[in-house]
């Protein structure tokens, strides 16, 4: 007998992703309009609304969540590096190079994300997953390094600002929705964010380069309040569980498929089936530009988020995910 048979009846208030991003439009919103309401016969149905579309940043999220005001919601990790510095201990800018390893370190970390969620949000982890690498959007020409001192970037969170800083350049932490503007008017020289997420989100028709920094695949996750989840059936607990992991599993090969086509996009060559055909200047990262970024990765970031996070959530890291990491 189908497990959707012995389900009782929920309505789930849901905020979801970016609504321009392949992971809103290809992953949660059929999730949520679709697929759990076919896998479960109609009894579980949900209302769903990107979080852009409430005008709200990744840690409004939260808040939400915290407080019952939406059951899910979907952030991310990086948002919240100086409230709750343990949630970005994968998410820190030049830690992982492919999405193979970054989700090796996502799953070996997981416990202590769904701890510190709980502790410091009420809410339970349900799903994480990579998105394409992330690479910076810029006006004008940049070639180097170098190039990227003095220039005005768009940050999204500590850690990022803290490598931009050590690399000469001028972080600014903007909302995801504030950047073409921003950029338009030359506010902005630079924008950080997934390749094919900046892609369909119109960045490359105000900006002329896409520059390979290798700050590697950043992640998202989502979570439900944890009062609410407490309070389902075992029934319930175990469809969501198992069809939030589907979609977790989903959303990492989308993101495989984006990092094949991110480039091409951009340079407005084929195949560009996930994205929009730009006419951007694609320069790849200088290897002789290595030792420097590594540099300022092991004296700029990993020492801030050290101090914030603290001794004992420092010899956790170093004990799951330093050996897996370049120089851990």
């Amino acid at each position: 007998m189908s497990i959707a048979k012995d389900l009782d009846r929920m309505e789930l208030n849901v905020v979801a992703g970016v609504s321009t991003m392949n992971q809103y439009l290809l992953g949660e919103k059929p999730f949520y309009e679709t697929v759990i309401v076919e896998d479960s016969e109609g009894a579980v149905s949900a209302n769903v609304t990107p979080l852009d579309a409430l005008n709200i940043g990744g840690t409004d999220v939260m808040r939400l969540i915290e407080s019952c005001a939406t059951d899910i919601g979907t952030s991310a990790f990086a948002y919240f590096g100086n409230e709750v510095p343990a949630a970005s201990g994968v998410d820190l800018p030049g830690l992982f190079s492919t999405l193979d390893e970054l989700r090796a370190g996502v799953d070996a970390y997981r416990p202590v994300l769904d701890k510190t969620l709980a502790e410091q949000y009420n809410a339970k982890l349900l799903g994480v997953w990579g998105i394409s690498n992330i690479m910076v959007f810029c006006r004008g020409e940049v070639t180097s390094l170098a190039d990227l001192k003095g220039k005005n970037i768009r940050s999204y969170g500590t850690m990022l600002s803290a490598l931009y800083e050590g690399l000469g350049a001028n972080p600014i932490t903007l909302a995801y929705a504030e950047v073409v503007p921003a950029l338009e008017r030359g506010t902005l020289d630079c924008a950080t964010t997934g390749a094919l997420s900046g892609n369909v989100s119109k960045w490359g028709e105000v900006s002329d380069t896409l520059y390979q920094l290798p700050i590697g695949p950043s992640n998202w996750f989502t979570a439900m309040n944890l009062d609410r989840w407490n309070a389902l059936s075992p029934e319930l607990q175990t469809f969501l569980a198992a069809e939030f992991a589907k979609l977790e599993d989903q959303q990492w090969e989308l993101a495989r498929r984006e990092n094949i086509e991110a480039l091409s996009c951009a340079a407005g060559k084929q195949p560009c089936t996930l994205g929009v055909l730009d006419d951007m200047t694609v320069v790849a990262f200088d290897e002789a530009d290595m030792p420097a970024f590594r540099e300022a990765v092991k004296t700029k970031v990993l020492p801030v988020w050290f101090e914030l996070c603290g001794a004992e959530c420092e010899a956790s890291w170093r004990g799951i995910v330093g050996p897996l990491v370049h120089g851990g």
